[in-house]
């Protein structure tokens, strides 16, 4: 018996069509959306890292500058304003903070404050041995409101720094500059003003740095370090 076949002849045309709109629909699902910046072109930058890191010293300069403004700018309210009570509020729980008055930070000679000793600095009389003088090498004894005005204070790095770094070292000079290698985890913000005065030839410049290390996921200041041109 002949078998009757019934099916239609399939049409190459519908074949092909419905094969083109399969292969658009699988490029359209894997392609990835693209921001653009304000002028059309593709935006190719990196996002700002969320704030899950813990060492800071891999954030680009954009990424930290997102993630600690804010707290470098309170900070440096409160020491323009000799606020230690807030001062103390900012520094690190455990570490404490270190003051240094030269970009390289003597881990064996420079003071470091506990937060609780922190918020008592600014009524305190007493003299302390912070370093030593470059140039002399005579030792730093000075109460804390005499090595603020020398040695954090002597320019006016909140409201008239000409530069502001993230991450990156602004001012250098003829010390060597060691806070990355000390503060290895650090996100590190540097408040810089150039030199002024033309009889110097810009060797009047200064900068404070203020290093940032995360614990129990909060930044705290860790180290105030001062900076310029020594002899």
């Amino acid at each position: 018996m002949k078998m009757v076949n019934t099916s239609k002849k399939s049409n190459p045309f519908w074949f092909i069509a419905l094969l083109w709109v399969a292969v658009w629909l699988f490029s359209a699902c894997n392609t990835k959306p693209q921001t653009s910046t304000s002028n059309g072109t593709p935006n190719t930058n990196p996002p700002p890292a969320a704030d899950t890191i813990t060492n800071g010293s891999l954030l680009t300069q954009q990424q930290a500058k997102t993630i600690i403004e804010q707290y470098a700018l309170n900070a440096l309210r409160a020491l323009t304003a000799n606020n230690t009570t807030l001062l103390a509020g900012l520094v690190h729980p455990q570490k404490g903070v270190r003051f240094s008055p030269y970009a390289f930070v003597n881990t064996d000679t420079d003071m470091v404050f506990l937060q609780q000793h922190v918020a008592k600095l600014a009524n305190e009389v007493q003299k302390y041995t912070w370093g030593t003088f470059d140039g002399s090498g005579e030792p730093i004894t000075l109460t804390y409101n005499e090595y603020r005005k020398k040695f954090v204070t002597d320019k006016d790095y909140l409201n008239k720094a000409d530069s502001v770094g993230y991450n990156q070292i602004i001012g250098r000079g003829n010390s060597v500059n060691n806070r990355e290698k000390v503060y290895s985890k650090a996100i590190i913000v540097e408040y810089y003003q150039s030199g002024k005065n033309p009889d110097f030839g810009g060797m009047d410049w200064g900068s404070l740095a203020l290093a940032f290390e995360k614990y129990n996921g909060q930044w705290f200041l860790t180290g105030i370090i001062h900076n310029g041109w020594t002899i």
